[in-house]
This record gives C-alpha cells, structure tokens and sequence, in this order.
C-alpha cells in the first residue's frame, strides 16, 4: 500500500479560482511562464499579452478594464488586437509617485473579441488576448521595479497582480552576421499595423544577425497593410506557408480558390470528393480523404490549387522563392470504408477491421501505422511533384517532427518518415522543439543521416502554451544555436513568433556576435574526431554487464553528458564543449594533429583565457572548464586575449578538491551482503546501476536518472526492464523544474527483513527551465527503494524544505511496470477499484490539481487501488493517499502513475509518501 506522513510543517493545499466580477483567472504571456520576472532592453519594443478565463455572459453585463502601472522610463508604445490586422485598442495614461519614483498608470478597456475568447475552463492557449508593447528610454538600464497590473469594474479594482520588471543595456547589434547560418524568427504579428515603426525595429535585430533571414508568408497576410509585406519581402526570405494537421489535407487558405471547392470557409464543397474520417469514425468536412490526396483523379489539388495559390503568395511578395507545409498528421485518423479496405489488401488480411481493432494497443496497430507511414509518403511525394511541376527552381521544405529511426516513426503519434522524402526535399524544417542533450541528438541524427536535404532545426521559446514555453532558459537557448552550428545545421529558425523578453533577446544576439565571428572556422575542416577528451568529474568503475563482460564505465557518466566538437581553418582551431549536466565540467582535452606553438585560448563565452599553453600541452592534454548546463567557444590561435587569464596549475587545484570529496562517497560503491541480501554494481542499458538483491529477487536502480527502478526481477520473472520500463521517478507539475534530477547514492541497510537503498538529491540554484531563481532551489529529494523477501517493492520519497522559504509544489510518480519491445497480442489491461479503465486522468471528487494534462479529469473514489494485467501476470498498486492517478499507453509501454495536491512546506518541513508494487504469476 500507499500511505502519506504527514510531518512537520506541511500541509496540502487545494486548487481554487477567485471569482472576480465574472474573471475567475487572469494571466500576462510571457510575463506569468517566467514566473513573475520580465526583462526589456533599452530602445527595443517588447510584447506583453494578458489573457483571462471567466463567464462570458458576467464580462458582457460589466465589462472589465485592464490597467498597469509602469515605472517613468518604460512606457506603452502600442495596444492593438492581435489576430490579422493589428487594430488599436485606446488607452489613457495618468502619472503618479509611488515610493518617490514616477509612474504612469495605463487603462485599457477590454475589446470586445478578447471577451468573446474568455473561456471558463481554460487559457484560449493559441493567439487569444491582446498586445501590449512596451518600451524602455535610453539610460534606464538596471531599473528594477515591481508592476501592478489587474482589471476594474465600475471604478473598483477586482483583480491585481504583479511581476518584477528589469531593464537591461540596449542591445547592439554584432559586429558582423552569419553569411551562411541561417537565422530567423517565423512570425511577426506587428507586420499587421499600419504603423511601420515596431516592425522595422524588430525584423532589425534579426536581419543584423543573419543575412535575408526566413520569415512565413500565410493567409493572415493577406490582411496586412501591403506596406508591410514588401518591407518583409526585401528584408527576409519570405516562404509560401501551408500546412496538414491532424489529417493530411494541404490547406491553402484564402488562395481565390474557392471555385474549385477544396477549402471554402472551412469546409470541402467539391461535389465527389470523399471527406476525412477520424478515429472515432467522425466525418471532418474540412479535410479530405487520404484515398482522394494519394492518387488525386482529376489532377487539380496538386494542380491548379495548389499553383493559383502560390501564384498568389508570388505576386503578393514576388521574392518567395521556397515552399514549406506544416506536414504532422494524427496517424489514428483516415478510418474510413475505403482506407480500410486498403489497409487490408496492404496488411494481407482475410477481412476488413472495425476502427476499434486498429487504435493504440490493439494488435494490428503496429501494421496501420506502417500503412499510414505508406499513405503519408505517397501524399508528401504527390505534394512535392506538385510544387515541382507548377513551379521548377522553387525550394520545397516539409515542416515536420524531428527526424527518427525507422522503429520510433512507427512508434510516433504522425507516423511521418521523414528520410522517405529525402532525395525530394531541399531541407526539411524540423520542429524540434526541445533543449538540452535530446536536442543536440535530434540535430546530430538529422544531419548525419540525410544524404541530400539539409536539416534546419525549429524551437520554440515564445511559445504560448506552458509545458513548452518552459523548456527554454537563456542559456539553453545559447546551447542550442552552438550545437546547431557546430554539428553542421543549415541554421536556426525561431517559432512562433516574435514575443521573447530581454533576456532571451540578448543571449540571441551575444551568441550571434561569437558565433558569426567565427562561422568560417565552423565551416571550416571539421577535426572532431581527432578530438580526445577525457572528463575529470568522475571515477572509472569496472563492473559486470549481462554477458559476462567485464567493461569499464565512468561514474558519474559526465562523459556522455558533454559533447565536444573541434574545427579548424587557417591554422585557426574552435572547440566547442556544451554541457548537459548539472555539474560544472573539468574536460582535458588533446588534439593530437595540432600545428604550432605560442597559442592563445580564448574562451569566447565564457571571455576568459587559458594561461600558459603551448603546442605540445595542446597535443598532448590541457584542462578546460564548461559551467553545469553551459557552454564554452574557446578558439585557439595566435591571438592573444585581453580577458582574464586562468592557469593550468589552478584547475588542477580545483580537480584534486573534487576528486577528493568524490573519495569519501566510494564506501557505497563496494558490493555488501548480509546472507540473502545484498547490494552490487552492475551495467544495464550501458549505464553503472546500483542492484538490491533480497533472495531469488531484485531491483536495479539508476541514480542519474531520476534515482529510478529500471529493472525488478521477481523469482524467473523480469517484470519491468527493457526497453523502457522503469519505476519511482519524480516529476513535479511545474513544468520550468529539472525533467530528471541526478541522485547520488547516500545509504546501503541490509538488516532486517526489508533491505533497502537511498538515494539523494537536490534541486540546484538555477536550475529553473526559465532561466530565473527556482521557488525550489534547495529542495532535497531523499528516495528510499526497499525490496521484501516477496519481491514487494517498497518506494518512499521525502522532500525536505531545509531553506527559510516556503515552499510550494505538486508532483506525480511515474511508473512504467509494462514495457515490450512488440506487443505480440498481450494487451495490458487496467482496472481502478476493480473497475476497467481506459488511459486517462482519474481525480478524487475533492481533489484539484494545477497541471495540464489534468483537464477534464476523470472522478474516481477516494480509496484508489489499480491493478495491471498483462496476460497471467498480475502487478498491484495501492495510492490511498495520492489525489488521483494517471494512465498514459503506446505501442510499448503502459504507465501507472499517481498523482498528489500540492504541498505546501514551510521552513525546515518534510513531507513523505510511500508506495509498494507487487507482482503475481500463476
């Protein structure tokens, strides 16, 4: 079972919305992500968009005003609307003094559209609210003030807020661009207002960044002063933008097509033409079916659609030279009679399946998203004939997830092979969307494994939904534009659109300014695999692994979380060392084929120097430094560099204090037994994993990720191991904290009748997704994995507040018990309280909790017990004390998860829960 411990200083708190004159929650994008903190810089237009929720028909009988109260060198330069043309919204402004310093407060009366948007149950998450842009005179960077915002009724003020506004230095633009790299934002909303001057200066950023850099040219355009347009024509490299969400269908919306009835106020009009049939069997009369798009009868949607469409876009802005479609369809959907059938002849069956038979975790599934990678293949290949045909020279990129083997694209939600469209395709957009090592794999992947399209690799750090939106730091977002240059990328391109604070602005423009100095040495000999680099953070362990082979793996692996890259040209050498740890690195790196003597090292983000190197220390090992999740550009060359010098002498210093307080940790690395129970160090999926072993059974726990159970033996049973089963790893519902936290092990007990192992770990200073100081900082996380003489597993997490603040957060326990490599008709089937369920979000009645994947959860009772059955085999969970619990499933794995309010820990509080998984089989 599953019990709470309710410990000192803690408590839970419930979730409630404040009912305000019809406003029940009220938000500012970007401000509210970055938790409070928004930065401007001076001379610059940034964009602020306040949103709320409440009851429409409360807003129209009162409508509310927004106001906020603005520090005297930051003023509002614009509000408007911000769907197709920018429309202004007036304002009055009115001075006053607050703790000896002027204000201005500003008063904006709601439009009319925005309480239209205002929905009770959510954030309208995509383009909702309206545009704010804010400026900040010259000479007032290190301003740092508190802003009130909020609404009024009839006079009263029935919401307010606040955030910190910071002002920083005006950026400047770098002293030279990329001339190949590519850089971009995709969007520019205030290309809508007749106003010209915000425009300009924000498409000036970028173009002093990058030369003719990638914009989109949409439908909404059309809607734009033409002003506007002919400015983005000249300045960017504008791209003709369509896309097929959800379904596969080409849109090409306000293209003067209407005639030819394939897209007409949202609806296919075309007598003949078949409509797309969802996965529930739900006709969709705005999209087509995948029968008609595969082989297109009469010739006319590849044909005179698609090329008054883009002749369209051309005479709008003759410079588009390039064609890219937003190509990611749902692979459940097209289930109509026709592509059934076809799927049948495909898949050899004997009869036509029901739609029930080809969903997710059904047998036949693997076999439909093998056709519906066949069916995507031959629309792509049909849409770039098209665009071939109707205009020869036009560049043609298929906007797409990122690219993948061939095993996780028929694992994947769009079964879209990308590699497939290979030789077609002149470079693909790829919607990566992410930050840290698995964006440098995704990247990496795409670039070595495409033979003729480049890979321009998209992230999205102004993206208006949360989860997203919090990936991104600063820093992050300097790795990222590292690692796309030096692995090779065609460039950069930012989504959606242009709403980035100061912040993030200035690392974008100070990572230009280094990178574009030295782009032609990137572009240069690459020599990164003559590169030697050896990490100093960790301890060599030799170890067992499955087969009987003795290998040699380093522990912490702090190797596999730098990556290093080196290239030269002219006698001139970048290396480049990006780190996806959480701890500072020590790298000594050697270039063995190294020309010349009497070099400077510069490390160029960093601005430092390395002291005292010549040619032979560089052939034959020096040590360098990264920051923990940082990066660092060092050239090397004859240069010398004016920034502060380092010297070897005092990084060796710096490694011996570190090697030593790693030393007294050594004790937990040592095997232990205690008659039936013992504790040793194995390899598992290539990883060092401390192993509980209590008689016949076992758990292999992985401290650096998440200190989870990655593999549990009960007797001749392996209940959970490959290929991604796992157990007991903690994520928080905020989605700006650490995905996976690096525990280190604290604790071997092999007395008594339940042995057990601890780890621990701490959430460090920092290590906020959004680049601000986390709430969390401080927080310890001790995990207790305890294994009875049964094979019980027993999992208690204790959170510790050892800080003087409190503390507030809710979490889930991610437990993935099934996990098969190909589901040969074993289907897993859970019930909660014994009744079946289907994968959801299951609630007490009582219980609210601040995530997203939480809306429109289900209820459930109180007591929560789930079981899991996959054939004879039987796993229990018990979650009395959890709010609720989570099931998620794919072709491969089925996930247990539950679920808890947020807790509230004041100074010095701890907080535990306890959860114990069993297994059975006949």
């Amino acid at each position: 079972m599953i019990r709470i411990l309710f410990l000192s200083a803690l408590f839970f708190r419930p979730v409630c919305l404040l009912l305000a004159g019809g406003i029940t929650e009220a938000m500012i994008f970007p401000v509210d992500f970055q938790r409070g903190l928004y930065s401007v810089t001076e001379n610059h237009p940034y964009v602020i968009i306040p949103k709320i929720r409440g009851d429409r028909n409360a807003l129209f009988a009162d409508p509310p005003g927004f106001f906020i109260e603005l520090p005297e060198p930051v003023k509002v330069i614009r509000c408007c609307t911000r769907i197709g043309k920018q429309e202004d919204i007036p304002y009055v402004s009115e001075e006053f003094t607050r703790n000896g310093r002027k204000y201005s407060r500003y008063k904006i009366r709601l439009p009319k559209a925005e309480l239209l948007r205002a929905n009770p149950d959510t954030y309208p998450s995509w383009r909702a609210g309206f545009q704010i842009y804010l400026q900040a005179r010259k000479g007032s960077a290190g301003l740092s003030e508190k802003v009130s915002w909020g609404y009024e009724q009839q006079g009263k003020t029935v919401l307010e807020k606040e955030f910190l506004l910071n002002v920083l230095p005006e950026i400047t633009p770098p002293p030279s661009m990329f001339e190949k790299f590519r850089v971009g934002m995709n969007y520019y909303p205030s290309a809508g207002h007749e106003d010209d001057s915000i425009l300009k200066k924000q498409v000036g950023f970028w173009t002093a960044i990058s030369r003719k850099p990638y914009c989109n040219f949409t439908w909404e355009y059309y809607r734009f002063p033409k002003k506007n347009i002919a400015f983005l024509d000249e300045k960017c490299n504008l791209y003709a933008f369509s896309w097929a969400c959800i379904h596969s269908t080409m849109i090409l919306q306000d293209s003067d097509c209407d005639d030819l009835g394939f897209f007409v106020k949202h609806k296919v009009t075309r007598p003949g033409v078949p409509l797309f049939v969802d996965r529930d069997g739900k006709v969709n009369p705005s999209a087509i079916c995948p029968q008609y798009l595969m082989t297109d009868p009469e010739g006319l949607f590849y044909g005179d659609y698609l090329r008054r469409a883009l002749e369209k876009m051309k005479k709008w802005a003759p410079g588009i030279d390039t064609f890219v479609i937003d190509y990611e369809p749902n692979a459940d959907g097209g289930t109509c009679d026709a592509c059934r059938k076809d799927f049948s002849r495909f898949a050899g069956l004997s009869q036509v399946p029901s739609r029930q038979e080809i969903l997710p975790g059904k047998p036949l599934n693997r076999k439909w998203k093998e056709y519906k990678i066949r069916q995507n293949t031959i629309i792509m290949n049909k849409i770039a004939d098209g665009v071939r045909k109707q205009f020869p020279g036009m560049k043609l990129s298929f906007c797409t997830t990122e690219l993948k083997p061939w095993k996780e694209v028929a694992d994947s939600w769009d079964a879209v092979d990308a590699r497939a469209l290979d030789a077609k395709t002149d470079f693909f957009s790829f919607m990566i969307y992410c930050t840290g090592l698995p964006y440098y794999n995704y990247v990496k992947y795409s670039v070595e494994n495409l033979k003729h399209a480049r890979s321009l690799p998209w992230i999205d750090p102004s993206e208006e939904e949360e989860r997203f939106f919090v990936r991104y730091s600063p820093e992050k977002i300097r790795q990222n534009m590292i690692a796309s240059l030096a692995l090779g990328a065609m460039g950069i391109q930012f989504y959606p659109m242009d709403a980035m604070d100061g912040r993030r602005m200035s690392i974008v423009n100070d990572t230009a300014a280094v990178l574009a100095g030295v782009e032609k040495i990137y572009l240069g000999r690459d020599m990164s695999g003559q590169l030697k680099c050896r990490a100093l953070n960790s301890s060599e362990m030799k170890l067992f692994d499955d087969k009987g082979n003795f290998v040699s793996l380093e522990y912490p692996d702090f190797s596999s979380q730098v990556k290093t890259h080196l290239h030269e040209k002219n006698g001139e050498y970048i290396l480049t060392l990006l780190n996806y740890s959480s701890e500072q690195g020590y790298l000594k790196i050697a270039i063995p084929g190294f020309r010349g003597d009497g070099v400077y090292a510069a490390d160029l983000i960093g601005k430092k120097g390395y002291a005292g190197l010549t040619g032979e220390k560089i052939k034959n090992g020096f040590i360098v430094e990264v920051p923990a999740e940082g990066s660092a550009v060092i050239r090397i060359s004859g240069k010398e560099c004016d920034d502060p010098q380092i010297t070897q002498e005092s990084l060796e210093n710096r490694v011996k204090q570190l090697r030593d307080r790693m030393a007294e940790k050594n004790q937990f690395y040592r095997p232990r037994q205690d008659g039936v129970r013992a504790v040793q160090w194995r390899t598992l999926k290539k990883k060092p994993m401390i192993t509980l072993i209590h008689g016949e059974n076992y758990v292999s726990v992985n401290p650096e990720t998440g200190g989870r159970v990655e593999e549990w033996s009960v007797g001749k049973h392996t209940v959970t191991g490959l290929p991604e089963g796992a157990l007991g790893q903690t994520f928080f519902f905020d989605p700006a904290q650490p995905a996976s936290m690096e525990f280190s092990v604290s604790g071997v007990s092999l007395e008594g009748p339940l042995p057990s192992i601890t780890l621990t770990a701490s959430i460090r200073t920092g290590t906020s997704a959004v680049g601000n100081d986390n709430p969390l900082a401080g927080l310890i996380l001790e995990k207790r994995i305890a294994l009875d003489e049964s094979g019980k597993v027993i999992i208690t997490d204790t959170f510790r507040n050892p800080t003087g603040r409190t503390m507030r957060f809710g979490f889930r326990t991610r437990n993935i018990p099934f996990s098969v490599w190909e589901n040969r008709g074993i289907v897993p089937r859970v019930t909660l309280n014994d009744r079946p369920v289907e994968a959801n979000v299951y609630l007490r009645k009582d219980a609210k909790i601040d995530w997203y994947a939480a809306k429109g959860a289900v209820p459930c009772p109180d007591d929560i017990s789930v079981k899991l059955t996959a054939g004879k085999s039987e796993i229990r969970f018990g979650f009395p004390g959890a709010a609720g619990v989570y099931f998620w499933k794919n072709n491969v794995l089925h996930t247990v998860e539950p679920l808890y309010s947020e807790v509230i820990l004041e100074k010095d509080g701890t907080a535990s829960v306890e959860q114990s998984i069993s297994f059975t089989h006949p």
